[in-house]
């Protein structure tokens, strides 16, 4: 800034840089999977999408946290309450860092569901899991939430094959 002196005519100036640093909004995602009898695993959201199973199967889910901003993110906190996972804080994430969790995941036992039909009964089984972290920057905190949907019931087609030795 310059000035001149009303009175006095003296020149006068002064500097005051400022700095503006532009963030985006953090965001973070959570895909949960489902996979029935050691089978692929597959992202049951919805009626439409679900995984079918039948009294005796064992359902395994899979669940994949990524920071999916332009910012760190500090206190990620997973829930999954359907499975016994209630405010597991599971660490720091990078920009475009990703973790997947199992059951063989030290802590994440819970996520393998035997018997899950028998357990659970006939019909839909509706599993959400839900994640949140602070953006180490901007300190905004974000979530999401993504579903899982296992139908359980028993085959309604019973495909008899029968071989006969002598023709009859």
């Amino acid at each position: 800034v310059e000035a001149v002196g009303i009175g006095s005519r003296a020149e006068t100036s002064d500097q005051n840089p400022a700095y503006l640093r532009c963030i985006t909004r953090p965001q973070i995602d959570i895909l949960t999977e489902v996979s029935i009898d050691n089978g692929p695993f597959f992202d049951a959201n919805n009626l439409a999408s679900a995984v079918f199973a039948s009294s005796l199967s064992n359902a395994e889910y899979k669940l994949t946290v990524t920071n999916t901003s332009a910012e760190d993110l500090v206190d990620v906190i997973l829930n999954d309450s359907a499975n016994g996972i209630f405010n597991v804080n599971i660490g720091n994430l990078a920009v475009g860092q990703s973790v997947s969790l199992v059951s063989s995941t030290n802590g994440f036992g819970s996520l393998s569901v035997p018997n899950i039909c028998a357990v659970n009964g006939n019909g839909p089984i509706f599993y959400d899991a839900d994640v949140r972290g602070t953006g180490v920057l901007s300190n905004i905190l974000v979530d999401d939430t993504d579903p899982a949907v296992v139908i359980c019931g028993e085959p309604k087609i019973v495909i008899l094959k029968q071989i006969s030795i002598d023709g009859g």
